[in-house]
């Protein structure tokens, strides 16, 4: 058999190199000189050409590239506009498809050896991230990073459906999913709900975003609480430090201080790219 593979290519046939009557072969000794590694490499190796389609389409299988949208997500329901979703993969599942696929052309017992080797195929997926969303069309360059701790987990796949359903696998279970408009040089401006974030201007992180509802800024409810701090009449120009409500002083305030710098005021009007976290705690 060591000899055998660059002749099998060939197609040459070796000659019998003993006398007498060869003994009957049964399955038996098929099973058992397949079940020797150097034996199963050998096989591989002269059946290259024939096996690599079939473990690049069984790759393709485990990664659902050959599942349409209404087996995944069978019920609309189960995704709505403006969600996102996250899911185990079941690696039954997966192992179960690629037997049935293999199964089609299996005649008997030597054929279902003969698969294992086509079957030494690619890593499986674990999770699933589904998002549905005007994101997917209407912000292509949105950072998206998965986490397993403190590691980065790169996707085996993504695949878009339509136009705004995106799908993710990932070879390991993820704790933390985040979506991040794409970095910018910064800007100033208020946020697409009319306020701003404020922001530290003291102690060991200057500059951090106060978290919570403290760190809202104006206060209160409302779409429109911004437009307090324009120049009458002039719905584009901010009244930095004029007459009526002016933003210095209140921000000042809002700091409990008795009035911002020029550094410090510019600080808070800082608008950053946005990220959106999904985090698993069990």
């Amino acid at each position: 058999m060591a000899q055998a593979g660059p002749q099998l290519r060939a197609g040459l046939r070796r000659s019998a190199t003993t006398t007498g009557a060869r003994r009957a072969r049964t399955a038996a000794d098929v099973r058992s000189l397949l079940s020797q590694s150097g034996v199963a490499t050998l096989l591989t190796q002269a059946a290259e050409g024939e096996l690599r389609p079939v473990a690049d389409w069984l790759d393709r299988l485990r990664l659902m590239e050959m599942l349409g949208f209404e087996h995944l997500v069978p019920d609309s329901r189960m995704l709505p506009p403006e969600s996102i979703r996250f899911a185990y993969v079941d690696a039954g599942w997966v192992r179960a498809a690629v037997d049935g696929a293999l199964s089609v052309g299996v005649g008997h017992a030597l054929d279902a050896d003969l698969n294992d080797l086509a079957t030494t195929g690619g890593r499986l997926p674990a999770c699933a991230v589904l998002l549905r969303s005007d994101l997917v069309p209407h912000w292509p360059q949105t950072i998206i990073t998965a986490y397993a701790g403190p590691s980065v987990v790169e996707p085996l796949r993504s695949a878009l459906f339509g136009t705004d359903v995106r799908l993710m696998l990932y070879p390991r279970v993820i704790d933390r999913f985040e979506l991040a408009e794409p970095p910018r040089g910064l800007c100033f401006g208020i946020g697409n709900v009319g306020t701003i974030q404020l922001r530290e201007i003291s102690g060991d992180h200057i500059g951090y975003p106060i978290e919570g509802i403290e760190g809202e800024f104006p206060p209160g409810k409302g779409d429109g609480r911004f437009r307090r701090f324009l120049r009458p009449g002039d719905a584009d120009v901010l009244n930095v430090y004029g007459t009526g409500d002016a933003l210095v002083p209140a921000l000042s305030q809002a700091h409990g201080v008795e009035r911002l710098s020029s550094a410090q005021f510019a600080l808070q009007m800082i608008n950053a790219p946005q990220a959106q976290t999904f985090s698993y705690r069990p």
